[in-house]
């Protein structure tokens, strides 16, 4: 990307750009979502699982097996990578050594201090659910399951009609015990409570409304990332788009003040329309920074853009539900349809 392209962030223009960040939203109206009747308790499994009597470990893992019905075969098998649910005596073992872990205990202690109630978390999701259910009333609002895994294998896990929120990748950038060979700096930053609903959410809506497998261009995945990051400003009106796109004000700030030039970049270099997997793994998967682009660049950019493609598109078609936006798979007729148009820095 050619220097002359990149806006050069001045103080006045940083604070204009932080009252876009704090204020940015969806044009299309709130709706009214307080008919529906729909309440989001998150059962805490953790608090059950370490309030276990380790001298009677089988017995009381059958108990919580009872409990959790739908969540333990998922936490055993697919968070913790335990042995089968069917071969209770080894994932008993390996369910001991874990729960007798110093490391493990403090890990718990650590995330009842960080997060004593969910109070905030349910109220935040069932407002988002209210508003899942009035865009898409064909599908369901998911049962919600707090656990800490050891950090993996991911923040959020999304079983069908079943919501597992890792409480541990949410305990601050600061946690002593994150490693940092698995999360470095740009990753710690976003393991916060802050980012705990938007995490939340994105995992749904990835599982409800998946990939088609035609996504091989790299303008299709800036689109389908558009669209998820699209249905999260509906569905988290409240949250800023720092927290939903993972950036912190500076990296947005740049991003606002560096549009065209990202754009030019993308255009001049042949990528929109590349299909070379190699070539567009750089673009769109986590990274300190994007490829190509100046050290102030945040990775992912691509998936920004498409994110501002897709709310252009919106704007300038107000017939089109959000239902109707996730049938469309055709990246290139939403970018036509949407006019984007890149600001220009100064």
């Amino acid at each position: 990307m050619t220097k002359h392209l990149i806006s050069k962030i001045t103080p006045l223009l940083f604070l204009l750009f932080l009252l876009i960040i704090t204020s940015c939203k969806t044009d299309r109206t709130r709706p009214d979502v307080s008919h529906i009747d729909l309440t989001v308790p998150i059962e805490r499994f953790e608090v059950d699982l370490f309030s276990l009597d380790t001298t009677n470990l089988g017995s009381e893992l059958s108990n919580l097996r009872e409990k959790y019905p739908d969540f333990f075969e998922l936490y055993v098998e697919k968070v913790m990578r335990f042995a089968p649910a069917h071969d209770a005596k080894a994932y008993e073992k390996q369910m001991r050594l874990f729960l007798t872990n110093k490391d493990m205990r403090f890990l718990y202690d650590t995330t009842m201090q960080c997060f004593p109630k969910l109070t905030q978390y349910e109220q935040e999701l069932e407002e988002a659910f209210k508003y899942f259910q009035y865009y898409f009333p064909d599908k369901k609002a998911p049962k919600v399951v707090s656990h800490i895994s050891a950090f993996g294998p991911a923040a959020v896990t999304y079983d069908e009609s079943l919501l597992g929120i890792n409480l541990d990748l949410h305990l601050g950038s600061d946690f002593q015990l994150y490693p940092v060979d698995v999360f470095p700096k740009y990753m710690r930053a976003r393991l916060k409570p802050e980012y705990l609903s938007s995490n939340a959410i994105q995992a749904l809506l990835k599982a409800h409304f998946e990939k088609t497998g035609k996504e091989k261009r790299l303008i299709d995945q800036m689109i389908y990332e558009g669209k998820i990051l699209y249905l999260t400003d509906l569905l988290l009106p409240d949250v800023p788009p720092t927290i939903k796109m993972g950036y912190t004000p500076d990296e947005l700030a740049w991003c606002e003040a560096s549009e065209n030039g990202i754009w030019s970049h993308l255009v001049e270099q042949k990528l929109l329309y590349s299909t070379k997997q190699k070539e567009i793994y750089p673009y769109v998967n986590e990274a300190p920074t994007t490829v190509g682009m100046p050290d102030e660049a945040p990775g992912r950019i691509p998936l920004w853009v498409g994110w501002k493609i897709v709310r252009q598109f919106m704007d300038n078609n107000p017939d089109i539900s959000p239902a109707q936006l996730m049938e469309l798979t055709d990246g290139q007729e939403i970018l036509k349809k949407s006019r984007y148009k890149p600001k220009r820095g100064d």
